[in-house]
């Protein structure tokens, strides 16, 4: 007959205990649980019990079962793999708290590639769902992420679902590397194959750029608080003056929003020198762009609240700080809005502020740039510029080769400017 003893415990009143493997785990009984038997078990590894329900009342049936479970999770420990696992909430804000503390602290992370790592894991989260343990998640299950994601939006290029799974992949080997899940979690995804052409920008034309700024020239006078130069008033001019330096100097958004006063030098003849600092780009190297339409940081100045050096040139209207980016995007779909009323569909709905780096690129391309130079300009690659903008790049040599005058006498020869044969043999 087993002995039977009471005792106050966290989880209620335990009235049968049992050990097994000589007190390593316990076979045990609680006075809310009716007859039901449990087993419990101390994991040192992690300082918790683990603790279910055997789903039996027979002691003898219980008792097997949970020496099976004994030795399973015995097993488990001495492999080094987790007994207990974050949920996928919690892993998300781990890994972000990581970041955030020993990246973007240290200026090795910009904040707007911190904001698009958040996105990606928001979209992981509705995936795998928020409270799922880690841990137990199948690894075939991330083989169909790309049908979850192109099922929420159908025409979502994979370039960008690929983005997303390199973040969920760096955040899984971060969790590794601590100890938070084992190499059985990491997760295993559906190789892809993408489109050459899918990473072609569909960014404003000149046509568009031109009658953008038509109407954002004079939006900020019909602003409900024009008369005061009140938030709204400052925030629809201060839209006007971003567009006209990210046409002019080729920078993405985040990179015009951090901009100082310090960083920027404007010449009598209006041409501005920038200076971007590495912390503030994408792939975290400085640069220095000159270009025309300096004039605009002078009148930034002249309506501005925020002229120090250390102040932010795109500075929040009620404090000095960098533009909020939601709304600068905001302000510049009220924007369109405005220029689809003036202009209909001649003007695309679906632009974007980004557009205007594609605009400043494609100009500089075709009017003869090398890929080099205008990767260098805009903080990217070469390969980058050519792999994007190959058929601005197809138009260039096009025009390149029409310029060419080729000439054929009556045999059919092909004869210079002079009208000599031009040899077709190699030397």
């Amino acid at each position: 007959m087993m002995k039977q003893k009471s005792e106050l415990n966290k989880t209620g009143y335990i009235t049968t205990k049992h050990p097994i493997f000589g007190g390593k785990a316990q076979v045990l009984r609680f006075r809310h649980c009716g007859d039901a038997w449990y087993f419990r078990m101390w994991i040192h590894s992690e300082k918790k019990f683990v603790q279910h329900s055997l789903k039996t009342k027979d002691y003898q049936l219980a008792l097997e079962t949970a020496e099976k479970d004994f030795i399973r999770f015995q097993a488990k420990v001495q492999e080094g793999e987790k007994i207990f696992s974050f949920s996928a909430s919690e892993l998300v804000d781990e890994f972000l708290r990581h970041l955030k503390e020993h990246f973007v602290a240290s200026n090795q992370l910009s904040q707007g590639r911190f904001s698009n790592v958040k996105i990606h894991l928001n979209h992981y989260l509705d995936f795998i769902g928020r409270n799922e343990p880690v841990q137990n998640i199948k690894r075939d299950r991330f083989r169909d992420y790309v049908v979850f994601r192109r099922r929420e939006n159908r025409d979502m290029n994979l370039g960008t679902i690929r983005n997303e799974q390199i973040t969920i992949r760096s955040m899984y080997k971060w969790a590794l590397e601590m100890g938070h899940i084992t190499i059985s979690a990491m997760p295993v995804f559906l190789k892809m194959k993408i489109p050459v052409d899918e990473g072609k920008r569909e960014g404003i034309d000149l046509l568009e750029y031109r009658r953008l700024v038509t109407v954002s020239k004079n939006w900020h006078k019909m602003a409900p608080d024009a008369a005061k130069h009140g938030e709204h008033w400052y925030y629809r001019r201060l839209l006007h003056d971003l567009i006209i330096v990210m046409a002019n100097f080729g920078f993405r958004t985040g990179e015009a929003r951090y901009l100082r006063w310090e960083d920027v030098q404007v010449f009598d003849d209006k041409t501005a020198k920038v200076f971007i600092r590495a912390e503030n780009t994408k792939v975290r190297k400085q640069r220095t762009v000159i270009s025309r339409r300096g004039d605009v940081f002078d009148r930034i100045r002249s309506y501005s609240k925020y002229t120090q050096p250390k102040d932010f040139i795109f500075s929040a209207f009620w404090k000095n700080c960098q533009w909020n980016s939601q709304m600068v995007y905001r302000f510049f779909r009220s924007l369109v809005e405005e220029v689809r009323k003036k202009y209909g569909d001649e003007f695309d709905a679906k632009r974007v502020l980004y557009g205007l780096r594609h605009l400043f690129i494609t100009i500089k391309l075709r009017g003869g740039a090398t890929p080099w130079a205008v990767a260098h300009m805009t903080g990217t690659s070469p390969r980058q510029i050519t792999a994007t903008y190959n058929d601005v790049k197809d138009e260039q040599v096009s025009r390149m080769l029409l310029a060419v005058n080729v000439q054929f006498d009556k045999e059919g020869n092909l004869i210079d400017r002079k009208g000599h044969v031009v040899s077709m043999e190699g030397e």
